[in-house]
């Protein structure tokens, strides 16, 4: 169809691409000069979201910095270098930062034990993509018989917020699909 697409094929426990690079706490990282919030699951997950262990031992000031450099920082240049290819070539550019989730709310999550809907445009509450972006995907979607939930319980992450400027004609629009439309979750 003509559409880039990039995958991040490391996985969020080595180092999670839709977070902030300085969104790393004391406990991942003991020599971090400004610790972000405390957080089990930022930039680099301490847990998951059942609570076991990611990490075997906290990383170094060393590790973390590598990390960045040859995962982080090389996917949003790699973002950032395409939508503005395509901003220059067609006068705007749209980023669809497309994740999966679980059809129910887990502990530790804003919507525990709750069914949540099929799909969930997340565009920071209107301020990464224009508005029409979101409706359009939305209207798409429940035409084909999904339930949609805007921005709720993901409004999108660091993706979407870093690179959404739809005032400069980037818009960005983070979409979570739930699981149980193409898998089993008890057994993947």
């Amino acid at each position: 169809l003509g559409v880039t697409v990039v995958v991040a094929r490391v996985s969020r426990y080595v180092l999670d691409v839709n977070r902030a690079p300085d969104d790393v706490d004391r406990e991942a990282c003991p020599e971090i000069e400004r610790p972000a919030r405390p957080s089990a699951r930022g930039l680099c997950w301490r847990t998951t979201t059942e609570g076991a262990a990611v990490l075997t031992r906290p990383l170094t000031l060393l590790e973390l910095r590598s990390r960045l450099a040859r995962i982080h920082a090389p996917y949003h240049e790699t973002l950032a270098a395409l939508l503005a290819e395509r901003r220059k070539r067609f006068g705007y550019a749209v980023l669809l930062d497309v994740h999966s989730m679980p059809s129910l709310g887990r502990p530790g999550h804003s919507d525990p034990g709750s069914r949540r809907a099929d799909v969930v445009p997340g565009d920071l509450r209107g301020t990464s993509c224009a508005p029409a972006l979101s409706k359009l995907v939305a209207e798409h979607c429940k035409g084909r018989g999904l339930s949609v939930r805007p921005n709720d319980p993901y409004m999108g992450g660091f993706i979407t917020k870093h690179h959404g400027r739809p005032a400069k004609g980037i818009h960005a629009l983070q979409i979570e699909l739930n699981r149980d439309l193409y898998m089993d979750e008890s057994t993947f």
